[in-house]
């Protein structure tokens, strides 16, 4: 894409977005980074604005052609967009970014809220 001259760049880059869209597709590649590498090379060139539609068509277009790897090409059951790590701990959380926290329920403590109208006076808020 880099190498594209002026008459070339539109198409190359049309070419680009919509491979990166089939990756997409799959899950083979996150959309924010295909967007960013695409839009890198293309603010090297005059008219950014029409470069930033070109890669959102393309990749538009490319999401109606998912790319699978060879293994799986004719594999149906994989999902398009696996969906997120569900984390069951903290550690767990922390070490997958991304993932979604939900503790088993034996892990978690249940409280009991009642009402009390004999709390401490510091509790009060002044005004």
């Amino acid at each position: 894409t880099e190498a594209a001259t002026e008459g070339q760049r539109h198409l190359t880059l049309l070419k680009a977005a919509t491979l990166a869209g089939g990756y997409i597709a799959t899950g083979r590649i996150d959309e924010h980074t295909a967007i960013y590498a695409l839009e890198t090379v293309a603010s090297e060139w005059p008219n950014f604005t029409k470069s930033q539609k070109t890669i959102r068509d393309g990749i538009r277009n490319g999401l109606t052609k998912p790319i699978y790897p060879k293994e799986q090409a004719n594999s149906s059951s994989r999902p398009a967009n696996p969906g997120p790590f569900i984390a069951r701990s903290i550690a767990e959380q922390l070490a997958q970014p991304g993932s979604i926290l939900k503790p088993y329920e034996s892990q978690l403590e249940r409280l009991t809220v009642e009402l009390c109208h004999n709390y401490p006076a510091e509790w009060d808020i002044s005004n």
